[in-house]
């Protein structure tokens, strides 16, 4: 759910837009909870790697209109595709000096 949700509708990720599955890199954020996520999901709030996957997708509580609370996660490096491909202070490849 969180991949159609989120991943579908951002520049980084591989089943979006005109990106190429197996020629433009991956998500690094997605893989790192595919190759992680399972293995460290019930490791403690110490563990390194539990930090890094918190960090990149972290979970917060909010408090939802009916006035339930609920976990929102959103990727920290969501930027959409309809925002524009350019993201601000990210440099090209190509735009790098020699």
């Amino acid at each position: 759910m969180f991949e159609v949700a989120w991943c579908s509708r951002c520049v980084h990720s591989d089943i979006s837009g005109d990106r190429e599955i197996g020629v433009d890199p991956p998500c690094p954020v997605w893989m790192a909870h595919t190759l992680f996520a399972y293995e460290l999901c019930n490791a403690g709030e110490d563990d390194p790697g539990k930090t890094m996957l918190d960090l990149l997708i972290p979970t917060r509580m909010v408090q939802a209109s009916d006035g339930f609370r609920i976990r929102r996660n959103e990727c920290a490096m969501f930027h959409a595709i309809d925002a524009g491909a350019e993201i601000p202070g990210q440099l090209r490849l190509g735009d790098v000096a020699a």
